[in-house]
């Protein structure tokens, strides 16, 4: 019986080599892959972030300037902490008010059907929330616009009787006239001098907590 002889050893050196670098080349071209998809991957995180931070900034650039209809009364230093007590009437010069001495205790944002006290709603000012009051006779459809308005943090809405405009924006010592319930302009002012730490006195202080009393009394 004949047996065929062994391969030599150094017959069987280039083969192995041979596999060697191929293995040793797909470990290269996995790493590169791997690298690339991280590399992607950052840059898909790195743009939905800096979406998240430009986009609300591009809007407000593109949005409706309102800054040249806001009438400015005071800053946000005239009358801060000003709480004589629990109150039952306050006068204030602007009106609706814009600010000034007011309750202890502030008004819950969100929409009212009804009328709130003065002296809540001007605390709510204080803490940068915006004021939108409405005409009262006001349609329902506009109404409802309001309403959806205030699902926002920070906005408080209610009917204020005799205003000479359908509905009045106002901020702490400042505030704006709008001749229609025109969505894109109020959300341009909300967006604008919400929380603004130049027209608010206390811009880390809540919207929620306090009150959501209403009265049939006209304010």
């Amino acid at each position: 019986t004949t047996c065929s002889p062994a391969t030599p050893r150094a017959a069987r050196r280039p083969e192995s080599v041979r596999r060697r670098k191929e293995e040793r080349q797909k470990a290269i071209e996995r790493e590169r892959r791997n690298r690339m998809l991280l590399r992607i991957g950052a840059i898909a995180v790195g743009a939905l972030l800096l979406a998240i931070v430009a986009i609300p900034i591009v809007n407000r650039f593109l949005g409706p300037d309102v800054s040249a209809d806001v009438t400015t009364y005071f800053g946000a230093d005239d009358f801060v902490g000003n709480h004589p007590g629990n109150v039952t009437e306050i006068l204030y010069e602007q009106v609706p008010p814009v600010g000034g001495p007011h309750n202890a205790i502030w008004q819950n944002c969100g929409f009212y059907d009804e009328y709130i006290f003065n002296w809540h709603g001007v605390h709510s000012l204080e803490h940068g929330a915006v004021w939108l009051t409405y005409d009262p006779n006001l349609p329902e459809e506009d109404k409802d616009k309001l309403r959806e308005i205030a699902d926002q943090s920070y906005v408080l809405v209610s009917p204020y009787p005799g205003l000479d405009a359908p509905v009045v924006g106002s901020v702490w010592g400042k505030q704006i006239k709008f001749d229609s319930v025109d969505t894109d302009r109020i959300n341009a002012f909300i967006s604008e001098y919400k929380r603004n730490p130049n027209n608010t006195p206390e811009p880390n202080a809540v919207c929620w907590g306090g009150t959501s009393l209403t009265t049939d009394q006209e304010p």
